[in-house]
């Protein structure tokens, strides 16, 4: 789902993660910090603490000590309540928004002539509530090296900073009624479009049960989307049970009428562990018919995950009918209707949220992987020719050889550990 968390620490990114000082990404998929979304997937509210981004190469010798010639560094400031982008970035004079203060780093030449600190103030959010707030995706012109480092920092002097992917609702009080404790209201008065409200991704292995579907966040706690069985009060999940199989892909029945509400929901979907209890897939409702007095079948589209199985566990969710109890939501994707049973520990005087980004920090560090995947390339190429270009190696020389690459992977090993 759709949530992200702020690690506690007081720096929270990142010291390259590869021997190139870059993040590096599968496939060409960016490293990011997701919001509005782990998988564990805090609040929308992302407290922003420190992101240093240091460029490893040219690789700084570990006898070199500490950089020399210490100077004050370059402060650029952001005050993404206050801020204008047409500013200069000065205390008295501060950026809107955090890829401004970006922007402005890409301009200074390079190598850096000293450090780089921005600090940050303010609620943060991208003006078309979708986009990252920060984007950094320039290689070198976003890092800094190993002598001078490039900060994003939270400005504690002007109280502090949050980046949020969401849109800020108005207070809950102000909603209208829909039925008893229920309220409701339109997202698109809040900029939110269709585009934001994301999807479930049906059937998938394990590790791919995909959600980038929107949640609703109030006083800082997600909410729970309209599901049956509701969750214990505890907070523990609770299941309806397979009782038979029809069609370990299509269909099975199962002890319970109530799944017949579900019938006429218009983007219902179930949940479930349906051939072992560690491969969940979530699935897209298509019907729900009577068998008899007690029995219902419920007929699903998409593909099972292992299939079937007599007594798996399951439950309905995103289902308007089911919205029975309080810190339930439920968003029509077809009206962008917003539906919301507030806690009744909560009030209805809690900041109201719904996520609208897939990420709120982006860090692509690809072009880093390839320069050091092409210096490698280059290296081993030229050390076959010298291999073919000289005469046959003595017992010694292959002992040599062989001790000199044991020490190299030990360096290496540890300069990637670092």
């Amino acid at each position: 789902d759709r949530r992200a968390v702020a690690p506690p620490a007081s720096s929270w990114c990142t010291q390259a993660a590869a021997v190139s000082g870059h993040i590096l990404r599968e496939k060409s998929a960016p490293c990011s910090w997701a919001l509005g979304m782990p998988s564990t997937h805090f609040p929308i509210l992302l407290a922003f603490l420190s992101l240093t981004l240091v460029r490893s190469l040219p690789t700084r010798p570990a006898s070199a000590g500490p950089a020399s010639g210490a100077l004050d560094p370059l402060l650029l400031y952001v005050d993404c309540d206050k801020g204008s982008d047409s500013g200069d970035g000065s205390a008295a004079n501060p950026f809107l928004s955090p890829n401004k203060a970006r922007d402005r780093i890409r301009q200074l030449p390079r190598p850096l002539e000293n450090s780089v600190v921005v600090k940050v103030a303010g609620e943060c959010r991208p003006a078309d509530l979708s986009s990252p707030v920060l984007e950094l995706d320039q290689g070198g012109l976003d890092s800094g090296d190993w002598r001078f480092g490039v900060t994003y920092e939270a400005d504690a002097s002007r109280g502090g900073a949050s980046l949020l992917g969401a849109a800020k609702l108005s207070p809950v009080s102000e909603w209208p009624v829909y039925r008893g404790d229920i309220r409701v209201v339109d997202l698109a008065s809040f900029g939110v479009k269709p585009g934001m409200y994301g999807g479930i991704k049906a059937g998938g292995g394990l590790g791919q049960v995909a959600s980038d579907r929107m949640e609703l966040f109030y006083g800082g706690v997600p909410m729970t989307r309209a599901r049956y069985p509701n969750l214990s009060p505890d907070g523990k999940f609770q299941w309806l049970r397979i009782a038979e199989v029809l069609d370990a892909q299509r269909s099975f029945v199962t002890n319970h009428t109530r799944v017949l509400g579900w019938a006429n929901e218009p983007d219902g979907w179930i949940h479930g562990y349906w051939g072992f209890d560690w491969a969940d897939s979530r699935l897209p409702l298509a019907s729900a018919t009577r068998l008899n007095k007690h029995q219902s079948v419920v007929n699903i589209s998409g593909s099972v995950l292992y299939g079937f199985k007599q007594k798996a566990r399951y439950y309905g969710e995103n289902l308007l009918s089911e919205l029975d109890s309080p810190g339930e939501f439920y968003v029509n994707a077809t009206s962008g209707m917003l539906f919301f049973w507030p806690p009744a520990d909560g009030g209805l005087a809690q900041d109201a949220y719904v996520s609208t980004a897939d990420y709120v920090v982006t860090l692509d560090g690809s072009r880093g992987a390839r320069a050091l995947r092409e210096a490698e390339d280059g290296a081993h190429a030229a050390a076959r020719r010298r291999a073919l270009a000289s005469p046959a190696p003595t017992a010694h020389t292959r002992k040599a050889h062989s001790d000199a690459r044991v020490v190299f992977r030990a360096e290496r090993e540890a300069v990637v550990s670092a």
